[in-house]
């Protein structure tokens, strides 16, 4: 009867073993497949980047279907594309469709800052984005020092789509168009990343 009950225990001991070993594994695991997912996301993000040559000009984002301000002549191109972006996936869409889009803003320098926003990249993603501004000369700037963002590509890859919608607005005040991602929900602000000249060509 004793031994009985000292190998009922030990089974109950292996059983309990095993479930934490188990558990440890299954833990581990979600966290690696967690990290592969982002390392993915940030790997796709900066090759896109990467592959724009670093003195586009205006003209040849235009022709590459990009978003393109240009600051320097006061110009536009490819409305159409930041149209059918905001039309996919604003959170009034009924059905928001994946999509990606590539917005290049020309500083009054004529140096190009690159975004590439996307939604839906993986079923499980919301927003990405990710801003190069490497081609910009920050000291050029009115910072003191050099911020990170003028000597690698920034990728933001945590915007849930549950809580944030694509808009452009409007300021009269300066008379520009806003992009930004709105937030629809306390405690999540509004991520502005672009902005452009109204009432232009």
């Amino acid at each position: 009867m004793k031994n009985k009950k000292i190998a009922i225990v030990i089974v109950l001991i292996i059983i309990i073993l095993f479930s934490i070993i188990m558990y440890w594994i299954y833990q581990n695991r979600n966290q690696y497949d967690a990290e592969k997912e982002l390392a993915d996301i940030k790997a796709y993000y900066k090759s896109n980047l990467d592959s724009i040559p670093r003195d586009i000009t205006p003209t040849e984002a235009e022709e590459r279907g990009y978003f393109v301000y240009d600051s320097v002549q006061g110009k536009i191109y490819n409305k159409d594309v930041l149209d059918r972006f905001v039309k996919n996936t604003e959170m009034s869409a009924e059905n928001r469709i994946a999509d990606e889009i590539i917005i290049v803003i020309y500083t009054i320098d004529g140096e190009p800052i690159i975004y590439d926003l996307g939604y839906k990249y993986k079923e499980n993603i919301g927003y990405v984005l990710a801003k190069d501004a490497t081609r910009v000369d920050g000291t050029n700037t009115e910072f003191t020092y050099i911020p990170k963002e003028y000597y690698e590509v920034v990728i933001n890859y945590d915007i849930p789509s549950q809580y944030y919608g694509i808009t452009v607005t409007e300021d009269f005040g300066i008379s520009a168009g806003i992009i930004s991602l709105t937030s629809y929900s306390e405690g999540y602000e509004d991520i502005e990343f672009a902005r452009y000249l109204l009432n232009i060509e």
